[in-house]
């Protein structure tokens, strides 16, 4: 895997990564400038730009993301994980509107507040947005994360997929968020995923992956 190049400004006019494949480019979305084919502005060329650029991929088949609306894109049947939890180098999605928005997370903050970046058909070219941890954008409807494959995830608290743990607080969880404890119950379960500088960084279920007990800070669990 590649690091995350996060981007703070917007791309030149002659970047590949927003230039459609038909004309030279790297990206996937609709071509917004027929002569030129450039796919801005509008959020869904953005994100897939993004998507690619982050970690310098310049193989178009590596974005599988939806090419549809932007409101399609969270129930679009792709490889990609979903999640509630902000990782960098997702799709943020939101319904509503004509047609949805999405964003590209560049930063997440320590209060769990976010950096996007997107872009805006019929207006603005790029841009670079604050959103708070509720994830509230305009009148639009949040959905919830596209997981970038390609972005390696973070460990800050030393756990790392494949580690066997003991869920020791309830109260640090995604889900079952209810404050109780595990008590003198003996939830063991495995480390299946870790996201970058998420509120609830780490994925946790069976040994094989398969099964999902719920998303977890790093306080609520105990390395075996």
């Amino acid at each position: 895997m590649s690091s995350f190049k996060e981007r703070t400004t917007a791309p030149s006019l002659t970047n590949k990564f927003y230039i459609k494949t038909t004309k030279g480019g790297y990206n996937k979305a609709v071509a917004i400038d027929k002569k030129t084919g450039s796919v801005l502005p509008n959020c869904c060329g953005a994100v897939h730009g993004r998507w690619l650029e982050c970690t310098d991929c310049k193989n178009s088949s590596e974005d599988k993301l939806c090419l549809g609306n932007a409101g399609s894109y969270f129930k679009h049947k792709d490889e990609y994980e979903r999640g509630l939890t902000p990782k960098i180098g997702a799709v943020i999605c939101w319904s509503g509107g004509s047609s949805g928005h999405v964003g590209f997370v560049e930063s997440v903050e320590k209060d769990g507040s976010l950096y996007v970046s997107s872009s805006s058909y019929g207006g603005a070219r790029w841009t670079r947005t604050h959103i708070p941890k509720t994830f509230k954008y305009k009148d639009y409807k949040f959905q919830g994360f596209i997981y970038n494959l390609r972005v390696p995830d973070s460990d800050p608290a030393g756990l790392k997929v494949g580690d066997k743990v003991e869920i020791i607080d309830y109260g640090n969880s995604q889900a079952n968020g209810n404050g109780r404890k595990a008590g003198g119950l003996s939830y063991i379960r495995y480390i299946i995923k870790v996201y970058a500088d998420g509120v609830y960084p780490y994925r946790v279920g069976s040994k094989d992956g398969k099964s999902t007990t719920g998303y977890y800070k790093a306080s609520a669990l105990k390395k075996l």
